[in-house]
């Protein structure tokens, strides 16, 4: 069961720190070291010095039954202007801010999101295949850098885009995030 409460905090937590593309230094040293406090497998790239970010990819890892497919989750952690300095408010259900600011959803609820279900599948002890997770800096440009050796979906998938777009069989590609909205209401 989804921990309401623990949810809203974090995602709350998240959008408190700054992370406009380009300066998402904080929200990838903060996001590594909580992973790595809940017992994640965590890596750090150096993407940021390549593509001109203060901030580096953040990849997690959950152990799971290797008899299964692993599952991979990706979420970015740069947000648009004006992205600091954001307060969340709690108003009618809904979290907003008081106008000044983004929020600052797009994308930390998704990772909000990624964590939440991560951490609930190694606190209740579930059987799981494994389960990784990429949260990228500069959502548009950044994405892999090359710098980690992938597991084997990672890996996986890389290679399938790759060979896709290598065969002009893909123009462009996108990967559309999952809309969250938490309700807060009870």
């Amino acid at each position: 069961m989804v921990n309401q409460e623990r949810v809203v905090n974090r995602f709350m937590n998240y959008v408190r720190i700054g992370s406009e593309t380009h300066f998402e230094g904080e929200m990838s040293r903060y996001l590594a070291q909580e992973l790595r406090d809940l017992g994640f497998e965590v890596y750090v790239d150096n993407c940021g010095e390549k593509v001109g970010s203060d901030g580096n990819n953040v990849y997690c890892y959950l152990p799971g039954d290797e008899n299964f497919e692993p599952i991979m989750f990706s979420s970015h952690m740069d947000t648009v202007t004006p992205g600091r300095n954001v307060e969340p408010i709690i108003k009618d259900g809904y979290i907003t801010t008081d106008g000044t600011t983004i929020l600052g959803a797009d994308d930390k609820a998704g990772i909000a999101a990624i964590v939440e279900a991560m951490v609930m599948i190694k606190e209740n002890n579930i059987h799981h295949r494994p389960v990784e997770a990429i949260f990228t800096v500069i959502e548009g440009i950044a994405h892999f850098c090359g710098s980690i050796v992938f597991r084997k979906l990672v890996k996986q998938f890389l290679e399938s885009v790759e060979q896709l777009c290598s065969n002009h069989f893909l123009d462009e590609f996108f990967i559309h995030n999952l809309v969250v909205r938490f309700d807060i209401s009870h």
